[in-house]
């Protein structure tokens, strides 16, 4: 979230910048995977009060406006870890890794997508 801040004082004014290591508003990413998770990202940020969440250095400082928003969208591609059907041969033919492909007791397919669960359980 973009900002400026005024001085009560001086009336100095500070524009503050967004960037996705400061300024945050959601305490975690969220995934979006379909329209319905993209609404509920869009219900959580219209619950939040950018005033009190807005970083003042002491309290000579007030918000005149939130100039502007940005989303940061990171895309993941060819990730291995999750629910696909198709894991990369480099994975299932690497002898230092289990792939989780399929349950080694029944040979059968995992298909519960809880493979990252697995690997923490193991």
């Amino acid at each position: 979230m973009g900002y400026i801040l005024r001085h009560k004082l001086t009336g100095e004014l500070r524009y503050y910048h967004p960037c996705q290591n400061i300024g945050r508003k959601l305490q975690v990413p969220i995934l979006i995977k379909n329209r319905d998770d993209l609404k509920g990202c869009l219900g959580s940020l219209s619950g939040l009060s950018f005033r009190s969440q807005t970083k003042y250095e002491n309290s000579e400082w007030v918000l005149v406006c939130v100039t502007n928003i940005v989303f940061f969208i990171n895309k993941l591609r060819d990730h291995p870890i999750g629910g696909g059907k198709v894991i990369p041969d480099y994975v299932k033919n690497n002898r230092g890794l289990y792939a989780l492909v399929t349950n080694k007791q029944t040979g059968v397919a995992y298909e519960d997508n809880l493979c990252l669960f697995r690997c923490l359980s193991r």
